[in-house]
């Protein structure tokens, strides 16, 4: 049992500790509650703020008109110098346009106002990455279409310098695409995510169960009700 509980706690150390860094924190969400929570500030371009609602435990994302950017961003930083970002979240990317955006200042519109900024993007059911004032070294594409449920996986490991190394993966693995990104003159040190759509056409978009991991995150907030958690929960509880 000794043997069995040194072995659970060396695993946790390497998950707290991949570069020797600060402890990382979760934070989940998966709008179960009906309400968007103080984490979240609404962003809009052209658009009211009332394009999103909370139904049955997902956040939607309804236009109601075209040529509407709007999301949602997560009100705290994280410093990619002290360890990894990690990302996750449930997609349906009805809209023409429906991404996963990064930059470092808190843009009220869309990160896109606000370069330099990178965004992992659905552009009509094709995924790939996107730079504004940033490049990646491997593009890559892959097809997801535009009804159906995908699950969303970015890893951000720690910036060397001005180059951030990433991984994504589409539902656990069916698809994988690495590489790394040239941040240019954007803060590694002060980074904001943002889910966001552009609607000049499609039908609306579905977000659930979003998740980011990091040092950044003092601890584990909000984790669901429902037990959607991940496996290094289950290694905590064997604890």
């Amino acid at each position: 049992m000794k043997f069995r509980r040194s072995v659970l706690l060396f695993l946790l150390i390497l998950w707290c500790f991949p570069y020797g860094l600060a402890i990382a924190g979760t934070f989940i969400d998966d709008f179960s509650d009906g309400k968007l929570g103080d984490k979240w500030f609404v962003t809009k371009k052209r658009a009211t703020g009332k394009e999103i609602t909370e139904a049955d435990g997902i956040l939607k994302l309804d236009s109601k008109g075209t040529d509407v950017v709007t999301g949602i961003r997560y009100e705290e930083t994280f410093d990619l110098t002290k360890g990894s970002l990690i990302i996750e979240c449930d997609y349906i990317t009805g809209y023409q346009q429906t991404y996963i955006s990064f930059n470092s200042f808190p843009s009220t519109t869309e990160a896109w106002d606000n370069q330099p900024m990178f965004i992992f993007i659905v552009v009509n059911g094709t995924y790939q990455f996107v730079g504004g004032g940033t490049t990646s070294d491997k593009p890559f594409t892959y097809s997801v279409g535009q009804d159906e449920w995908h699950h969303y996986k970015i890893e951000l490991s720690p910036a060397s310098g001005k180059k951030v190394p990433f991984k994504t993966t589409i539902d656990k693995g069916k698809f994988d695409a690495d590489g790394k990104i040239d941040i240019a003159s954007l803060d590694p040190t002060k980074v904001y995510v943002y889910f966001e759509v552009w609607t000049a056409s499609g039908k609306p978009t579905s977000l659930d169960n979003i998740s980011l991991t990091s040092p950044s995150i003092a601890g584990n907030m909000a984790v669901d009700k429902v037990g959607k958690l991940a496996t290094k929960w289950g290694i905590l509880k064997l604890l």
